[in-house]
C-alpha cells in the first residue's frame, strides 16, 4: 500500500490594511498592502511604529504563514542565528569592509487574526531583482555588473559558512537591490533551504535529492545529500555562466532531474572543455580554476573564499584590460540591451523542494513584462514573451514592407 502525502503547506488568511501586531519586546509593527505571494506566505509593506529606521511607510517587507507551516520557521531560526545586526556589524568589523549583502533581522513572533494562528517575520524590504533586471536584457548580464554582484555573494557565502551555515539556493530570483539599477548593494535572501553545515555527513538520502532550483542546484543536492560548502561555490559558478552566457548545458532537460544531474556531472569530468563550449575568451581559465575548487572540495570541508576573491580580482582586472583596449581601438563597450539581441530566449522552468511536509513548486520565469518586487522565499508569477526570433522576424518583415512601399 503507498504511502500517503502528507498534507501541503497552506496559504495564511489575508490580513487587511493598518492591523497592528507586537513582538514579545512589545514593538509594534503596521502592516499596509500586500504586494506579493509565494507558495506559503503572503508578504506585505510595513513599518515600525517604535522606531526611527523604520517608521516610514514601506520601509519593511512583513511574511506572514500558517503557524504550523515550516518553511518560514526554518528562515526565522536563520536569521536569529546568524543575521542579527550585532553579528553582522561584528563581522564587517573584523573583515574591515563596509557591506555585507545580507538582511538584518528586525524581528519575528506570533499572533492570532480572525481565529487563525499566524506566524510572521520581518526584514528590510528592498528593490527589484537581479532576475528582473537580467530578464529585461535579454537573458544575460555585462561581465563588470556579474563581478560586482559575485564578489558580493561570496563575502555573504562567506559569512554563513563563518556560522557554519549554508545557503543553498543562490539565484538571481534570490538577490535583491537595495534601490533600483545600484548593483554595489545587492542583498542575499531566501533561507528557506539554509542549514547549519557544521558535521555534515555524505550520506545520500533519495527523499532530498534534486532539492534546490534545478537548473543551479549542486551535485551534492542531485545526490540526496545535505547542503555543502562547496555546494553553495558550485552554485555560484553555474550562475555566472548563466548570467553570462544566458544558458547551461542541461537546461534542455527542463524538469527531469535525473538527466540534468547526469548532464552536470558530464560537465564536472571535462569542465573545463565544457566551459570553452559555452564562450571564448580570457575569462575561460578564471572560471576554470573556480570551477576546479568547488569540485575538488571535498565535502564535509569549508570553502577557500579568500582563493574565489582572489580569482574574482583577476578576472576584473582583466575585465578593465579588455575595456581599454577596446576603446583604444576606437570600440565602445557593447551595452547589456545590445547583447541582449544576441541572446538566446532562455525561460528556465525551476523546481524548488523543501524538506519535510512541504509541496514542490514549480515555476516558469520567462522574459519579458517587467516583474513584481522578490522578497525572500518567493517565486515569480509567470511571464509571458515573445521569442526573440519572433520579434526580430517580425521586424525585418516591417522594414521589407516599408522598402517596397518606397518603391
Amino acid at each position: 500500500m503507498p504511502l500517503s502525502r502528507k498534507k501541503a503547506h497552506e496559504l495564511a488568511c489575508v490580513v487587511v490594511e493598518k492591523t497592528v501586531i507586537t513582538d514579545t519586546l512589545k514593538h509594534r509593527f503596521v502592516i499596509e498592502k500586500e504586494f506579493a505571494r509565494g507558495g506559503f506566505g503572503r508578504i506585505y509593506s510595513g513599518r515600525q511604529e517604535d522606531s526611527k529606521e523604520y517608521d516610514k511607510a514601506g520601509s519593511l517587507a512583513i511574511k506572514i504563514e500558517p503557524h504550523a507551516n515550516g518553511p518560514l520557521f526554518t528562515e526565522i531560526t536563520v536569521f536569529q542565528r546568524i543575521l542579527t545586526p550585532q553579528k553582522l556589524a561584528t563581522w564587517l568589523d573584523k573583515k574591515k569592509i563596509n557591506h555585507i549583502g545580507l538582511p538584518p533581522y528586525v524581528s519575528s513572533g506570533l499572533f492570532t487574526y480572525n481565529g487563525e494562528k499566524l506566524r510572521f517575520l520581518i526584514m528590510p524590504r528592498y528593490e527589484k531583482s537581479l532576475e528582473t533586471y537580467r530578464i529585461a536584457n535579454g537573458g544575460i548580464l555585462d561581465m563588470d555588473l556579474i563581478l560586482t554582484v559575485a564578489k558580493q555573494c561570496v563575502d555573504c557565502l562567506s559569512y554563513m559558512q563563518d556560522h557554519d551555515y549554508v545557503h543553498g539556493d543562490l539565484k538571481a530570483d534570490n538577490i535583491l537591490l537595495a534601490s533600483a539599477n545600484e548593483y554595489s548593494r545587492c542583498f542575499l535572501v531566501d533561507f528557506g533551504l539554509a542549514r547549519l553545515a557544521k558535521g555534515n555527513v555524505d550520506k545520500p538520502d533519495k527523499k532530498r535529492a534534486h532539492n534546490g532550483t534545478l537548473l543551479f542546484t549542486s551535485l551534492d543536492a542531485h545526490r540526496g545529500c545535505s547542503p555543502s560548502f562547496r555546494g553553495d561555490l558550485e552554485i555560484l559558478g553555474y550562475n555566472i555562466l548563466y548570467w553570462l552566457c544566458g544558458t547551461l548545458p542541461w537546461q534542455k532537460y527542463g524538469q527531469k532531474p535525473e538527466s540534468v544531474m547526469t548532464e552536470k556531472e558530464k560537465f564536472s569530468k571535462e569542465f573545463d572543455e565544457n566551459i570553452k563550449k559555452l564562450m571564448q575568451g580570457e575569462y575561460v581559465p578564471f572560471l576554470s580554476k573556480l570551477f576546479k575548487l568547488a569540485y575538488e572540495t571535498p565535502y564535509v570541508n569549508k570553502v577557500d573564499y579568500g582563493s574565489v576573491q582572489l580569482i574574482l580580482n583577476q578576472m576584473s582586472s582583466t575585465s578593465k584590460n579588455l575595456n581599454s583596449r577596446s576603446r583604444r581601438k576606437g570600440n565602445s563597450k557593447t551595452s547589456l540591451t545590445d547583447k541582449a539581441v544576441s541572446a538566446r530566449n532562455i525561460s528556465p522552468s525551476t523546481v524548488r523542494k523543501r524538506e519535510g511536509n512541504t509541496k514542490d513548486l514549480e515555476v516558469e520565469d520567462s522574459p519579458g513584462k517587467k516583474l513584481r518586487n522578490v522578497i525572500p522565499g518567493l517565486h515569480n508569477m509567470k511571464t509571458v514573451r515573445q521569442s526573440l526570433k519572433d520579434t526580430l522576424v517580425k521586424k525585418y518583415i516591417n522594414v521589407a514592407n516599408q522598402a517596397n512601399r518606397k518603391q
